[in-house]
């Protein structure tokens, strides 16, 4: 088992303050390694999620989430609403994205799992996930990833869709 702290500061509504959070994982499964899938992470409990996002997601998964879309980065990163040349930078730099960048890139490969587990088939998934939703105000469900409430919308529709409601 391996110890992990993460110390955040930010203001609060009654002040600025600090706090750290330290847990106990085993060491395979908090590490995130240049061969490791953004799908990978999808796998981990919530926790674990949570803890790699906020130390930094490598940017490397933005490619690779491209190319599980069929799309360039470009109209990947527009969906996702983050900053192109930022986020080029910290691929062609090899740093990590910050929580915001790294969650949204997250949220986007848990839906696309859902997806692909509900059609079944990877490219009829791919090209759900960025073709226009009447259900979902006529967007694609990849530009709705830049939020919770959106990846929830996405969720929600791909749940009617398993269950055989019209979506």
């Amino acid at each position: 088992m391996t110890d992990i702290t993460s110390t955040y500061t930010g203001g609060r509504a009654t002040g600025s303050g600090a706090f750290a959070v330290t847990a106990s994982v085993d060491a395979a499964q908090a590490a995130i390694v240049d061969d490791v899938s953004v799908f990978d992470l999808v796998n981990l409990d919530l926790w674990h999620q949570t803890l790699q996002v906020r130390e930094g997601l490598p940017a490397a998964y933005v490619a690779e989430m491209s190319e599980a879309l069929s799309i360039s980065r470009v109209l990947y990163l527009e969906g996702l609403d983050l900053p192109r040349s930022t986020i080029e930078a910290r691929i062609k730099n090899k740093t990590p994205l910050t929580s915001t960048e790294g969650a949204a890139v997250l949220r986007s490969a848990k839906a696309l799992r859902k997806a692909q587990e509900v059609f079944e088939d990877k490219p009829a998934a791919a090209q759900w996930f960025k073709r226009g939703n009447r259900s979902l105000g006529g967007v694609t469900p990849v530009s709705l990833m830049d939020t919770d409430s959106g990846y929830e919308l996405v969720i929600k529709t791909l749940g009617r869709i398993e269950y055989g409601v019209v979506a």
